[in-house]
């Protein structure tokens, strides 16, 4: 019997994104390890997008609904 010849690999996960650290030979493939992983959706509470419409909604309507867009986005990613 001969030994199977071992290869590493990177693969990306279609699924979750996750960079994946991976063994294989030619019939058998096995996840070593986790490189990175995609981080979670970040997420304002009702709270929060309550007090940005109150900053932001109170002047003129079409530059306060951008000027509030701005501002969850802002939020949201100091997050």
């Amino acid at each position: 019997m001969t030994a199977k010849e071992l290869h590493l690999s990177l693969q990306k996960s279609k699924e979750t994104g996750e960079l994946l650290a991976v063994t294989y030979t030619d019939d058998e493939h096995r996840i070593v390890e986790v490189l990175w992983k995609k981080p979670p959706a970040k997420t304002l509470t009702d709270e929060e997008i309550k007090e940005l419409s109150e900053e932001h909604l109170d002047m003129d309507w079409q530059t306060g609904v951008i000027d509030f867009a701005r501002a969850i986005l802002k939020k949201a990613q100091e997050k």
